[in-house]
């Protein structure tokens, strides 16, 4: 069962603006090497002369490195990234990208989904691409960076991969050890969030328990840029409990959009779903006004989601008792009900469902779901009358209505 839309445009609003870097597009094209790209290398894409990459082998890019005492850069890639290709195309070719990269490191493109690969993912914790990586010769972390990087970006993530004090290894290195200055920890945060590692929480809630005024403009921006997710994680309450702050920084919709994008990842995870009550007090706080209904609206896709066609049936005539909001939740019910459920009491509630959504919204499909209703309790005389309503609409509509004719043959 399809869980019920019930704020699920702003989560994947939110997902689309916050996440596009990972997206599946086209892979990009391969060629053979040209001119002065060695032989243990391809070509790297696209035509042209690029960096110079060792392709799919793991061990020999180690093996090059520890002789000619390089680091490896690893560009971790699947083969439907878009970024992945976009970066192939415009900055691995690029002259001074190639000049820089070509003498200073050992480069390996790996793709994460074959060979090597999914070996690399896992002992890497690679969960986004491309992910870059700088590697010493024995193969630990020394830099690391997400995302589509241009020429100009991606040198400069070259130079601080090479530098004593700017690489992803150093800053690690300093909090080990002790370091907990507030300017520190502002900016290791910084760093964790453009890893995309997930320690980068605790660091954020670490850095802003060393400030007395967490309304503070850069505080805000902070605290707004650095909530990730609902649980385990301060930012988030505070971000909730002083919403209108923010508003006077960023705009209304953007805050409520952050807030219920957040809400949404944590409520509708299909594999580890919350309980109700942590759900329902997660709602409590961003909807105190009207929580009674997203509450019972919820319910329904919880039921969906966990399969549990008697529970979902039950929330679904408390929901739509007290509230219609949309045609889509009204007709996705009744269709539920129509494919899933056999109770007569049951099926005559989705014929009222169904009735107000075809009402709503004069359209094939939700005249369509009243018949089948009909004809499923083996009230034929008001399925037919029904599928005739709905034909009448589609030659309106110009919408095809064969499926409603064989409907009624089959009355």
């Amino acid at each position: 069962m399809k869980p019920i839309p019930i704020l699920i445009l702003t989560a994947f609003l939110l997902f689309f603006t916050t996440n596009a870097f990972v997206f599946a597009q086209n892979p990009p094209d391969s060629t053979e090497s040209k001119g002065n790209i060695s032989a243990e290398s391809k070509q790297n894409t696209e035509g042209g002369l690029g960096v110079s990459f060792i392709h799919e082998d793991y061990a020999a890019a180690m093996s090059k490195a520890k002789a000619d005492g390089k680091m490896v850069f690893l560009d971790a890639y699947t083969t439907w990234c878009g970024p992945c290709k976009l970066m192939a195309k415009k900055t691995f070719t690029d002259d001074s990208v190639a000049d820089f990269f070509n003498a200073r490191f050992v480069n390996l493109k790996l793709d994460m989904e074959k060979g090597d690969g999914p070996d690399v993912l896992k002992r890497y914790n690679i969960s986004a691409f491309p992910t870059l990586l700088f590697l010493s010769a024995d193969g630990e972390i020394v830099h690391k960076a997400l995302g589509f990087h241009d020429p100009e970006q991606f040198l400069a993530l070259g130079k601080a991969a090479l530098s004593n004090d700017q690489t992803f290894a150093s800053w690690n290195a300093r909090y080990e050890k002790g370091e907990r200055t507030a300017p520190f920890l502002k900016e290791y945060a910084e760093k964790l969030a453009e890893a995309y590692d997930d320690r980068r929480a605790k660091v954020a809630e670490e850095y802003l328990a060393t400030q007395t005024d967490w309304a503070t403009p850069t505080n805000l921006d902070f605290i707004y840029r650095h909530t990730e997710g609902v649980e385990s994680n301060k930012l988030f309450d505070y971000l909730v409990a002083h919403q209108k702050a923010f508003e006077t920084k960023f705009t209304r919709d953007e805050v409520s959009l952050k807030i219920q994008g957040l809400a949404n990842d944590f409520l509708f995870m299909e594999k580890n779903l919350p309980t109700l009550e942590r759900a329902d007090s997660l709602m409590k706080r961003i909807y105190p006004t009207d929580f009674k209904h997203k509450s019972l609206g919820y319910r329904l896709s919880f039921y969906r989601m966990k399969g549990d066609r008697e529970a979902y049936a039950t929330a679904a005539v408390k929901y739509f008792r007290k509230y219609d909001d949309s045609v889509e939740e009204l007709s996705d019910a009744a269709t539920t009900f129509l494919e899933q459920i056999e109770d007569t009491k049951m099926l005559s509630k989705a014929i009222d469902w169904a009735k107000r959504a075809a009402k709503k919204e004069k359209s094939l499909s939700n005249q369509m779901t009243v018949a089948q209703l009909y004809g499923k309790l083996k009230k034929n005389d008001k399925a037919r009358k029904a599928a005739e309503k709905a034909i009448e609409i589609a030659k309106m509509t110009g919408e095809n209505y064969t499926q409603a004719e064989a409907f009624l043959k089959m009355l």
